[in-house]
């Protein structure tokens, strides 16, 4: 709970492993992954190509010099 409101953004990689491997499953809490986040703007994403969707579609930075 408490990530998804400070790094709503790293839930949907949450399947990847530290080596980049693919898992459904929690290995140490036997659970399958909830990869589901909602971004700070409201919209719903889940995994790797949402949160790519996501990224993409943001109207860029104004603090960009």
């Amino acid at each position: 709970m408490c990530h998804g409101v400070i790094e709503p953004h790293g839930l949907p990689l949450e399947r990847f492993t530290v080596t980049g491997q693919w898992r459904d499953v929690d290995w140490q809490a036997n659970a399958p992954i909830d990869a589901k986040a909602t971004m700070p703007d409201g919209r719903d994403i889940e995994g790797p190509a949402d949160l790519r969707r996501a990224l993409l579609s943001a109207p860029a930075s104004s603090s960009r010099r």
